[in-house]
């Protein structure tokens, strides 16, 4: 098998946070897998994949009974590659590479594991037949945060399509490390929080949640089978959120959807998610702007749609804001908006935060283009994100590992 792969390398301007020791799944340096997934996750942006043209032993193994030998030191989603076989979801058709999600999920040795992250090594046995996968309970790597912003429980998913400088939640987001959790087990976790007999809402954040639909749908099955009455949100980028989706999440008892809108045209939209391939992010767009129209119009009655528009003048203008908000009010000029201040974060942790009174002025911009509704998420009321050089010191708020 002749193929060119990679390792990861790094620039000068590392920040020594120590992210992509502790919060990244990995062998270190000596046994890098060129799964890139600490790339993403560098709020320095300083590590790049290069090719390694090195001699690698040769690794014998099956995939769904088929012999055979791949290089040494490359991840399972690779060998699939190699080897044209794909996943059960096509070998993570979202290029995640963020390690947390679970959607190339494959069973080897009989256990699930991440395909973006797991070595190959001698003899594995690699399965990827749906039938054989789907008798698996999902995983994900989730973090609890109990009595977090507007729910008694957030549940911030790992892993994101996104790519995102200003993320918020970046120490999550990127973060692979961890024992990865089944919906049920979520469920009883949360069944041990103080006061999870009355929590009048649990959030579902992230990271991405509507990436790894079965765990997701599953989740909300099982949470609302044990939580009686309980109202369920999920915010999302609205990047995969199709119809058929959005009707599948409402029938396995999700009340409420919070997507975020994070512009009107597909420039800007690069500029913000930091995705490099313009076809996959003008897809995403109009996923999210369909999946808006969709809940304002066919499910108003039947689900809750709170639109978030993160802002800062460094990614996109009034102008634009204005396009957006006029999108809006044509679908529903009295649907909840939440102008979201974007505040320093991860690779724009060095940013200016907004000038006092901008945040009111970009918030009469959108009622002016017709939205009745729009409240602000900005100053005190957006718990500030972890810096890069606190990240080790435990500083914010912590994750519960109750389970």
């Amino acid at each position: 098998m002749n193929t060119m792969l990679e390792t990861v390398a790094q620039q000068a301007g590392c920040l020594d946070c120590g992210f992509c020791r502790y919060f990244v799944q990995c062998p270190g340096p000596s046994g890098c897998l060129g799964c890139g997934i600490c790339i993403k996750g560098c709020p320095a942006g300083v590590r790049f994949l290069r090719a390694d043209g090195r001699a690698r032993p040769s690794v014998r193994l099956t995939i769904d009974g088929r012999a055979f030998a791949v290089p040494g030191r490359i991840t399972v989603q690779k060998a699939l590659e190699l080897c044209g076989a794909a996943g059960p979801r096509q070998g993570c058709a979202h290029a995640c590479r963020s390690g947390g999600c679970y959607e190339c999920a494959v069973v080897v040795d009989g256990r699930v594991v991440a395909g973006c992250h797991t070595a190959v090594r001698e003899g594995m046995a690699i399965t990827t037949a749906p039938e054989e996968t789907a008798a698996h309970a999902p995983l994900r790597l989730v973090s609890v945060f109990p009595g977090h912003l507007h729910a008694a429980v957030s549940l911030f998913t790992h892993g994101c399509n996104f790519g995102c400088a200003f993320c918020h939640n970046w120490d999550v987001t990127f973060s692979s490390s961890g024992r990865p959790v089944t919906p049920q087990e979520l469920v009883r976790c949360l069944g041990r929080l103080p006061g999870a007999d009355r929590q009048p809402r649990i959030a579902v954040s992230g990271g991405e949640p509507t990436l790894n639909r079965p765990w997701l749908i599953e989740f909300v099955r099982a949470v609302t089978r044990e939580h009686q009455g309980v109202r369920l949100q999920v915010d999302t980028n609205g990047s995969l959120l199709t119809a058929d989706y959005v009707d599948e999440l409402r029938e396995a008892g999700m009340t409420d959807i919070s997507i975020d809108i994070k512009a009107a045209r597909v420039d800007t939209f690069l500029g913000v998610t930091g995705l490099e391939d313009r076809e996959r992010a003008g897809r995403y767009l109009e996923t999210a702007w369909r999946a808006v129209e969709y809940i304002a119009t066919a499910h108003r009655d039947r689900l809750y749609l709170v639109v978030g528009i993160p802002y800062h003048p460094r990614f996109i203008s009034r102008e634009e804001v204005a396009e957006i908000g006029e999108k809006l009010s044509s679908f529903h000029d009295r649907m909840d908006v939440n102008l979201i201040e974007y505040q320093p974060a991860f690779r724009m942790a060095g940013e200016a935060d907004l000038p006092p009174g901008e945040p009111e002025e970009v918030r009469a911009v959108l009622e002016d283009a017709g939205l009745k509704k729009v409240w602000l998420q900005a100053g005190d009321h957006v718990p500030r994100a972890t810096d890069p050089l606190d990240l080790l010191t435990g500083a914010g708020e912590t994750a519960d590992s109750s389970w």
